[in-house]
């Protein structure tokens, strides 16, 4: 017996203790019977479960149509509520299952070519309120044919080259799904394969380096690669030293052109901008951009207009350290680095191979030529064209093989001939 107090007051309350005494056999029973209730239960819920399973085996065929209709009317109700409530302009592409632009000319939907007018990257972020520095996200045009597949993008640091790579990637997805295009104008063509080479990241799970990855994925898109495929390669070679780096961007540039698979090539190396005097199917874009010289200390002012512009880039190639100053580098360092660099340079012969001046007056001086040649032969044909009914055939095929002779003569001395 033990007493207890409540509140304040003093009266005294007896707990009564209850005793029972049981053994281990009553125990056991207790204990079995509960055991196979549990089981009971457990074989009803399975009874049901079966039951419910047996209804979805017998009406699978249905359960999975509204499964995809239900996803279909999911991703169709995304896409509409994303580009109407969007700030930007979305379009409706236009799509073409044609292999070449020679093929059905009346086609308007622009056969076989990539044409993106004002394309943008399908993030909105005037929404999330995160602005750039210079302001609101500047659209770009793209345009890639079967007679220029293969697209060489340069640009200094930051100037938006891969933007410009994820943006049209994410174009051709949206397009290939169904779905409106952030563009105002879009015509592309179906593509069988699309593969990226983006990114600096390893495989430390594999025991993988940055460039063993590197050259591992260019290795997939080098065996994977067809007419009808779009690859998109962002700085290939530079996690190597820059000697192998332009070597493997050269030799990979080279394959893919004979593969004639549409190419959206970024690169630092200058070099990889001379294929567009070798192959007349490259074309040289660059993102604009100019660095100019602050009036006090050692920084720079680098300006940007991210916007896609025809022809190699023309700013210096010794853009990496001027940006290199305006991320508060130390003076001594950036002056030790830009004298250096100038030493560097006075010691390579050829150094100034690439630098945009005088690649700029040769290309042109080079353009200028070809045009004058293929303006020449267009005489020629149009001449032959108004003689179509006075020729014989043999008159045509030997008028032929003198204006293609005359031709290729131009081409070796007057373009060709003066870089030897």
């Amino acid at each position: 017996m033990y007493p207890c107090e409540l509140s304040f007051r003093m009266d005294c309350f007896y707990l009564h203790l209850t005793l029972n005494y049981t053994s281990t056999l009553q125990v056991y029973s207790l204990n079995s019977r509960a055991q196979e209730n549990v089981d009971d239960l457990l074989l009803m819920t399975h009874g049901r479960i079966q039951e419910v399973l047996q209804v979805a085996r017998d009406n699978y065929d249905c359960l999975a149509s509204l499964s995809d209709a239900i996803a279909l009317l999911d991703m169709c109700h995304c896409f509409a509520d994303n580009v109407a409530s969007s700030r930007m302009t979305w379009c409706r592409p236009l799509l073409s299952d044609s292999n070449s632009d020679l093929e059905h000319e009346d086609n308007s939907c622009g056969s076989g070519a990539i044409a993106i007018r004002n394309g943008r990257y399908a993030i909105d972020i005037t929404s999330s309120g995160t602005n750039t520095r210079e302001g609101d996200f500047v659209p770009n045009d793209c345009y890639s044919s079967a007679l220029q597949n293969f697209t060489v993008i340069t640009g200094i640091n930051g100037s938006g080259k891969t933007t410009y790579l994820k943006q049209i990637a994410l174009i051709v997805i949206l397009a290939h799904c169904g779905s409106y295009v952030p563009a105002e104008e879009a015509l592309l063509p179906i593509r069988d394969l699309l593969m990226t080479r983006i990114g600096t990241a390893d495989d430390q799970e594999h025991n993988i380096s940055t460039f063993l990855l590197e050259m591992k994925e260019t290795a997939f898109i080098c065996n994977s690669t067809t007419e009808k495929s779009l690859f998109l390669i962002d700085e290939l070679g530079r996690a190597t030293s820059n000697e192998d780096g332009v070597a493997i961007a050269w030799s990979v540039s080279e394959y893919l052109l004979t593969k004639r698979s549409m190419t959206f090539f970024v690169t630092h190396y200058p070099q990889i901008a001379k294929l567009a005097e070798i192959y007349p199917n490259v074309q040289n874009q660059h993102l604009g951009s100019q660095i100019a010289q602050a009036s006090r200390g050692n920084e720079s002012n680098i300006s940007y207009t991210h916007k896609i512009k025809p022809g190699p880039c023309k700013v210096g190639s010794d853009y990496g350290v001027e940006m290199a100053a305006t991320c508060g580098w130390p003076s001594d360092v950036i002056q030790n680095a830009r004298k250096i660099r100038q030493l560097v340079q006075d010691k390579i012969p050829g150094a100034d191979i690439c630098d945009g001046d005088n690649s700029g007056g040769r290309f042109a001086e080079n353009h200028r030529k070809a045009h004058n040649v293929l303006c020449d032969l267009a005489k020629h044909l149009l001449a032959m064209k108004d003689g179509e009914g006075r020729l014989s055939t043999d008159a045509k095929k030997h008028y032929l093989q003198v204006s293609t002779s005359s031709l290729r003569s131009k081409l070796l001395y007057k373009v060709i001939k003066p870089h030897f």
